[in-house]
């Protein structure tokens, strides 16, 4: 497996990797191709299906261009009658054919006999072939649900989703991000191609394993054309394991969640101390009620001076990258020391501050679960009166989620996430 593997990602490599992959019929399933453009089939297969198969492995998403299907035979063998059969009879190679296992089913006898006889005339096995298919291919028309069809798709919904998916992509961010991230937490990245990335875990690894993520290492990808053309790269997008694992390592570990900073900022008298906190608004509730719908876990920063004011809505967040100055760390205990009755008072301040903020997003969360969710008991309550197979169940189960989803808001908190002392200077 390891090897077949490897083989499929040095065909896929389009920097020095293979110009082409022979491979026996395993090749027609699970590994996709869609960054070729030509199909070789040195003998075809009996059964329709497994043809559609290996079609299916370079005419998929991601294709973009033509799949051109190249069938060698010699003349006058079984080869060219099973060739023709699939080509008039069934027209596999230009359109899909999903009647192929049926119709295979039907002619199974007589094309058996056509290929133990190449050089007699078949001439007859392709119409009739032909014929059933069209029959089978109209009755399959006559079945479909029209109205299912029609409102299976709505193309500015999904043209609205599609926008709000790349939006959230952002490849060019998560990959910055990802760049410092995995650089924290110990995990070295080494230049594979243009668009990849190979992982492995340093010996300085803050945890001891990352989903993935093995002594080999992994390729990984922040380009989703790539991801979509070659199966052994991971794409790594914000919901992927490996990157939601790493950001609870961050979000979780204890190190760096406090710091103390000396700046020189012209919006900040000399010798003015501030306290920054970040809080996080948690609404903790079991996973099937879905309450993150409504309130997600939320940043909440509160900037307080020492009297006690919150001035995080004139002073945005930065990380005083250039106005940091450099200062002893011996001298940082000793001005902590000092502040500590002021600090706690703070600390204190921007606990209360934090919590107003919270009880605003709990009330704007719950009035969301109540409209939602009565808008939802009450559509399927109109339903019961039209369709007697919703049952009272249902209803009932709909009743008593929205109870616990509001009862889950109304004792959401904020837990103090980190903080940060800033000395002006």
């Amino acid at each position: 497996l390891v090897e077949r593997d490897r083989a499929a990602a040095f065909f896929a490599d389009e920097n020095g990797g293979a110009q082409a992959l022979i491979c026996s019929e395993i090749g027609s399933e699970g590994r996709n191709f869609q960054f070729a453009h030509h199909l070789i089939c040195f003998d075809l297969p009996l059964n329709p299906d497994l043809l559609e198969q290996r079609i299916g492995r370079l005419d998929r998403i991601g294709q973009s261009s033509d799949v051109h299907i190249h069938i060698p035979y010699l003349e006058g063998t079984a080869q060219q009658v099973l060739f023709h059969w699939m080509d008039q009879g069934l027209q596999a190679f230009t359109h899909p054919c999903a009647v192929g296992h049926t119709v295979f089913n039907q002619f199974k006898q007589t094309l058996n006999l056509a290929l133990e006889n190449p050089l007699v005339s078949a001439d007859k096995l392709y119409n009739d072939t032909a014929q059933f298919r069209a029959l089978l291919e109209a009755e399959m028309q006559t079945g479909r649900d029209r109205l299912l069809e029609l409102n299976s798709h709505n193309p500015d919904r999904g043209s609205a989703v599609i926008e709000a998916v790349r939006a959230q992509e952002t490849p060019e961010v998560i990959n910055e991000f990802a760049e410092l991230l995995f650089d924290r937490i110990g995990v070295n990245q080494d230049y594979h191609s243009e668009t990849c990335f190979i992982l492995r875990p340093s010996e300085m690894l803050l945890t001891g394993q990352l989903p993935y993520l093995d002594e080999e290492g992994i390729t990984v990808t922040f380009d989703r054309t790539t991801a979509l053309a070659r199966d052994d790269v991971h794409f790594l997008t914000w919901e992927h394991p490996l990157v939601q694992q790493a950001l609870d390592i961050v979000a979780t570990d204890t190190n760096g969640n406090s710091a103390m900073i000396a700046v020189k900022h012209p919006e900040l008298p000399a010798g003015t101390l501030l306290l920054e906190t970040l809080f996080i608004a948690d609404c903790v509730a079991p996973a099937h009620l879905m309450a993150d719908r409504f309130l997600p876990p939320t940043v909440i920063r509160v900037v307080i001076e020492p009297n006690l004011a919150d001035i995080s809505a004139s002073l945005a967040w930065t990380g005083f990258e250039a106005e940091q100055l450099t200062v002893s760390t011996a001298a940082l205990p000793g001005i902590l020391e000092s502040q500590r009755a002021g600090i706690k008072s703070m600390l204190a301040a921007a606990k209360r501050q934090a919590r107003t903020q919270c009880q605003a997003l709990r009330e704007t969360a719950r009035d969301q679960a109540q409209i939602m969710l009565t808008a939802e008991i009450n559509r399927l309550s109109a339903l019961q009166d039209l369709n007697k197979n919703v049952r009272p169940e249902e209803i009932n189960h709909l009743l008593e989620t929205r109870s616990l989803t509001l009862e889950a808001i109304d004792q959401a908190d904020i837990r103090l996430d980190s903080i940060r002392v800033i000395v002006a200077a």
